[in-house]
């Protein structure tokens, strides 16, 4: 079985969790985004594009 955790400050990262943007984010407004300890409402369709690019460069660089 596989452990999660960090081991290393400045190693090889090897496996990341991660969480696109999605409806969560789209029922932010600038009512509730400050209690969901938010700065401020997000683009969430920009916010999707840079998280896939994200993705992507990790996925390139032989992470999971």
């Amino acid at each position: 079985m596989t452990k999660f955790g960090v081991h290393s400050e400045c190693g090889k990262l090897h496996t990341v969790m991660v969480c696109r943007p999605s409806l969560a984010h789209k029922r932010l407004t600038p009512d509730n985004c400050h209690g969901l300890l938010f700065d401020d409402v997000i683009w969430v369709e920009r916010a999707q594009k840079d998280h896939d690019y994200f993705v992507g460069q990790m996925r390139a660089r032989g992470i999971e």
